[in-house]
């Protein structure tokens, strides 16, 4: 698994883009603790919200991931990464539970 990239992107190869919000390097003219101009198209937004809700997680949130291209432009596409489940042992060999079966 490619932690790089959401499991959404693994399957599809191609990144789920959030086209409402838009991300832009700002000019050279601004003081360096400005990283990023940001907008956000309210009229894509309203029209995409349903879609963007069956992107959130179980706690109710949205989490998106800002990229960079080659071509070094900056835009964001939704983290739908999910953590796999963890193994433990005893789900690996239920029946070992009882003890008793024990050689020693």
């Amino acid at each position: 698994m490619n932690l790089s990239k959401s499991s959404k992107e693994e399957k599809n190869e191609e990144p789920d883009f959030a086209s409402w919000i838009r991300v832009f390097r700002p000019p050279a003219n601004v003081p360096d603790w400005i990283k990023a101009n940001i907008v956000v198209d309210l009229v894509l937004l309203q029209s995409l919200w349903e879609d963007i809700k069956t992107k959130a997680t179980e706690d109710k949130k949205v989490r998106m991931v800002l990229k960079e291209s080659k071509s070094q432009h900056l835009y964001i596409v939704y983290d739908t990464y999910v953590k796999d489940k963890e193994v433990s042992s005893s789900s690996h060999s239920p029946d070992r539970d009882n003890e008793d079966d024990l050689p020693i």
